[in-house]
């Protein structure tokens, strides 16, 4: 019975995952300076460039208007597990009064999802993430590298010119790096289990199953992240 209680253990320490989410807002505007390293511009920008306070709002806003301005947030070499953004589209386009502004989610592989508001002039939320259905393939996005943000190719019979408004454009990283490295050095390895050790007993950070002290199932799942973290 005891040989079996251990597999058991081992097999749920096995499943357990060695990464964890921390949430990134990447859209930044200081002083009418671009302070975020992530934010490129890849087209000439009409006069004022890109962020204003919309009305009856109290802080900056991404900007863009019709048929004028593309913003390309570049996001290779980040582990993405989702991203969000609202979103206000006065624009219509060639769609009558329908949104038509977008959010293109990209992926290393070259498939895309569009993200579009469902109102004109009402503010939405809009999310994607890894396993968002790729309009090109039709499987999940998986790595995602850029986010275009693009507005309408003609203005609104009510409100010409406008454009759309982005706000709260967030990002959630998938953290690399695992509990079990006691010293921080990106590996698990002997001077984590040293470590380990000299906390047997207690409640400390190698407390990993939050059991209230530091004993063998600790031990097991040291064990079974040993190496580079991930």
């Amino acid at each position: 019975m005891k040989a079996i209680t251990t597999i058991a253990v081992i097999a749920i320490i096995l499943c357990l995952p060695n990464t964890a989410s921390a949430q990134v807002e990447i859209e930044s505007f200081d002083n009418g300076n671009f302070t975020n390293p992530f934010f490129i511009h890849n087209m000439e920008f009409d006069d004022p460039c890109c962020w204003s306070i919309p009305p009856n709002q109290g802080d900056f806003e991404l900007f863009l208007h019709p048929n004028a301005d593309l913003v390309t947030f570049e996001l290779q070499g980040l582990l993405i597990e989702s991203i969000s953004f609202t979103i206000r589209d006065f624009e219509g386009g060639f769609a009558g009064n329908l949104p038509s502004s977008a959010v293109i989610v990209r992926a290393s592989s070259n498939d895309f999802v569009a993200l579009h508001a469902s109102t004109i002039a009402v503010e939405e939320t809009l999310t994607a993430d890894i396993n968002t259905i790729g309009q090109l393939f039709n499987k999940p996005l998986g790595d995602i590298v850029s986010l275009h943000f693009q507005v309408a190719n003609e203005g609104n019979s009510q409100v010409p010119g406008i454009g759309a408004y982005f706000d709260d454009i967030t990002i959630n990283l998938i953290e690399a790096g695992c509990a079990e490295d006691l010293d921080g050095d990106g590996t698990v390895s002997t001077s984590d289990l040293l470590e380990l050790f000299a906390q047997w007993g207690t409640d400390g950070p190698a407390d990993f199953d939050d059991s209230g002290a530091v004993d063998t199932a600790d031990l097991l799942i040291l064990f079974a992240n040993w190496g580079p973290c991930l």
